[in-house]
């Protein structure tokens, strides 16, 4: 797993958080573009299959995947996740799920990877909330 990449959507800063509110709850096409912005310079390169981001090597290997679930009631989506990431042996992933106990539009974002089975990564609030610290 490439380190540069382990702590990419681990930021605490508040506008962080609500920018990627806004752009989770546009919906997929908005978070795959925003996603772009961070795809580091170099042998990297983006696609999508429409739910979800890859962030290839030059040889065409996963490096990165974000999974675009939201609806936490989704459990075919996570199960999907899943077996995606033991089929393409993904070394890192960012699950994006809405947090509905806590109202609509708070958005908690995971890490899976070979570190981890899955971890609480970081939380998209709406503009106005006040984020308490992990």
């Amino acid at each position: 797993m490439r380190d540069e990449l382990y702590d990419l959507m681990r930021v605490y800063e508040p506008e962080f958080q609500y920018r990627w509110n806004d752009v989770i709850h546009e919906g997929f096409d908005a978070f795959a573009k925003e996603v772009a912005t961070l795809l580091p310079e170099g042998d990297l390169t983006q696609e999508t299959d429409g739910k979800r981001v890859y962030w290839r090597d030059a040889e065409g290997n996963p490096q990165v995947m974000f999974a675009f679930i939201v609806d936490p009631t989704d459990l075919d989506g996570v199960i999907e996740t899943y077996q995606e990431i033991k089929r393409e042996s993904i070394p890192l992933t960012f699950v994006i799920i809405e947090q509905r106990a806590d109202g609509p539009r708070n958005y908690d974002i995971f890490r899976i990877s070979e570190r981890s089975y899955m971890e609480h990564n970081n939380r998209a609030w709406p503009k106005g909330c006040s984020p308490d610290p992990l």
